[in-house]
């Protein structure tokens, strides 16, 4: 039941880095169009990556959370070391 419940956080944190790779991509365009015309920073575009930054982390603390207190199920897992790494 564990490793369930541990894929099922390790998707919810996918999903939140690829949510944040393309805002933070988003951010990186504003800020070379706001240095291009001199304007002030893009402060929408800067909140979101912020937002975005703050969920990757709350999923990884939510992963950490489902863990037994001996760590993730490892067995047959693909990037193994980055799961315990992320745990």
């Amino acid at each position: 039941m564990s490793r369930k419940r541990e894929v099922e956080a390790l998707d919810a944190h996918l999903t939140s880095f690829e949510r944040w790779v393309d805002t933070d991509r988003y951010l990186h365009e504003q800020m070379a169009t706001a240095e291009a015309e001199h304007a002030g920073a893009p402060i929408e575009a800067l909140c979101a990556d912020f937002d975005a930054q703050l969920d990757v982390t709350r999923t990884a603390i939510a992963f950490a959370k489902v863990c037994p207190p001996d760590g993730p199920d490892l067995d047959g897992l693909a990037g193994a070391a980055f799961v315990l790494a992320l745990y």
